[in-house]
């Protein structure tokens, strides 16, 4: 826990790539009424394709290429995601 908050629930969004202002990452912990255990990527798997499809309804909205739009966000020091 690091400020009260599980990093394995919030992993792929909290440590995102993208400059996006006022960019805030909070965990929701509803009772399930069935059991839960780990995925094989743990919180990668759903929050970071969260923030992709994210990313992409934003490049839509601002009528722009989704991969342009990645680029734009993507901070500077992002050198091997650039490559990509």
């Amino acid at each position: 826990m690091k400020n009260g908050v599980d990093e394995t629930a919030v992993e792929g969004a909290a440590d995102t790539r993208y400059n996006i202002a006022n960019f805030h990452i909070s965990a929701h912990h509803p009772t399930p009424n069935v059991p839960i255990l780990w995925w094989r990527s743990v919180g990668h798997t759903h929050t970071a394709f969260v923030i992709e499809t994210l990313i992409d309804e934003l490049a839509m909205r601002a009528k722009m290429d989704p991969i342009a739009y990645r680029l734009k966000l993507l901070s500077a020091d992002a050198k091997k995601l650039r490559a990509c």
